[in-house]
């Protein structure tokens, strides 16, 4: 499948909202973890043109070198059930929909690559929406150098920065929604939520008739 087929960013327009501590805190978590690459999923809001991420969920790493990373398919699934266990509306409302992934390009820049553009096509497979977004804490430079993303349009985009209350997750809607995954993740799996308030970093432990459930699912 050409993922860049169709014209340029005039057919497809919209921008990509984050709101600038999120962006740092996302950073400062990619740039701790040293050379070694993470990824993780975005989740957020969408409206007619733009999307806006509010909360960064990082499911356990199947795979974490200088070079690439991973996480299983599977936690999608988990991520779609705990948002579903969300009753909060306004949390609801910032976090209602995965927009796309995430992940870090330590030291080598701001790029898609081979491996990078056919997960993009998977994703966009399943939502033609989805977006892909790329940072290197080691560039040089503010946000603007440090964070790209893609979505139909082949060429990297820049992101938006903006201060808004309506995207802001807090502490204890970030911990619901930690909770919530707790429920449903596999026993002891690690899990990282990031907001532009906190990071929270957990290991899953559902009740045990769920985990009797989830192991008998696989």
């Amino acid at each position: 499948m050409n993922i860049w087929s169709g014209s340029r960013s005039e057919e497809l327009p919209g921008r990509l909202w984050i709101e600038p501590n999120l962006a740092g805190a996302l950073v400062e978590y990619f740039a701790d973890a040293g050379h070694i690459e993470r990824g993780g999923v975005l989740l957020g809001r969408r409206d007619e043109e733009d999307s806006r991420v509010s909360l960064v969920v990082f499911p356990p790493q199947l795979a974490r070198d200088g070079a690439r990373c991973s996480f299983n398919t599977s936690s999608l699934e988990v991520i779609h059930a705990a948002m579903a266990q969300i009753s909060d509306p306004q949390v609801k409302d910032k976090v209602g929909a995965v927009i796309g992934w995430i992940h870090s390009h330590p030291h080598h820049g701001i790029f898609l690559s081979r491996t990078d553009s056919a997960t993009l096509a998977s994703w966009l497979a399943l939502d033609e929406r989805s977006i892909a977004v790329v940072v290197d804490p080691f560039t040089k430079g503010g946000f603007k150098d440090q964070i790209g993303w893609w979505d139909r349009v082949p060429e990297r985009r820049r992101v938006a920065y903006e201060k808004s209350q309506a995207n802001l997750i807090e502490l204890a809607q970030a911990s619901a929604l930690a909770q919530a995954i707790s429920q449903t993740a596999r026993l002891d799996s690690r899990w990282d939520v990031i907001t532009s308030r906190c990071i929270i970093k957990f290991l899953a432990s559902p009740p045990a008739h769920e985990q009797a459930r989830l192991d008998g699912a696989r």
